[in-house]
Parts: structure tokens; sequence; C-alpha cells
């Protein structure tokens, strides 16, 4: 069974399974009223891959920040994540970072 718990700062999260950490989120916001956030950090180690665990991790997040309109994340087109960034949703864009989240699309 997969939990989630929330950490200070705002923003901060690990999903955690019999007592061990099997991912994590850290996420700022990026403007004034709180709409556009910035992760920084979202790991998933190896073995909890492809199980919900990032899923359910942007999930917490965006319910902890219910007016966010968009979510950014810097990763590189090479990594192995990659792909599994664009299975959550995010896209690539122009001018803003790589890869981006906003229910719009």
């Amino acid at each position: 069974m997969i939990r989630t718990i929330e950490l200070e700062p705002k923003g901060c999260w690990l999903a955690v399974s019999n007592d061990s950490i099997i991912g994590g989120l850290l996420a700022c916001s990026n403007s004034v009223d709180g709409t556009d956030l910035t992760i920084s950090e979202l790991f998933v180690v190896p073995e909890w891959r492809r199980k919900g665990v990032a899923h359910s991790l942007i999930h917490k997040l965006r319910e902890q920040w219910p007016i966010v309109r968009k979510i950014g994340l810097l990763v590189d087109r090479r990594a192995p994540a990659y792909d599994a960034y664009k299975r959550l949703g995010f896209t690539e864009q122009e001018r803003l970072a790589p890869m981006i989240w906003a229910p719009d699309q």
C-alpha cells in the first residue's frame, strides 16, 4: 500500500510503503498568486516505477494547490524519466521549461 506524507515546506511530499520511502516530490510556487508551480525534485525508486507513485505525488501537489494553472518541470530529453513525464501529462513548451503540465492541454 502506498501512502503519502506531507512535509514542510509546503510542496514537499514523500511516498511511503511499509515505512520505506519509495518516492518524493519537492515543488514551489514561482508566481505571486500561487497559480504557477515548479517541480525541482521528483523521484521514484526503481522497483516502484510504473506503479502510480509519481502520479500520486503530483495529485497530492495539485490538491495542496487547487488554484494551480501550470506546473513546470525542467528535464533533459535524454533522461530515462522523460517518457514518464509525458505519460503524466507534461508536454514540451518553447518559451518555458521544456516540460509543463496545464489542465487546458
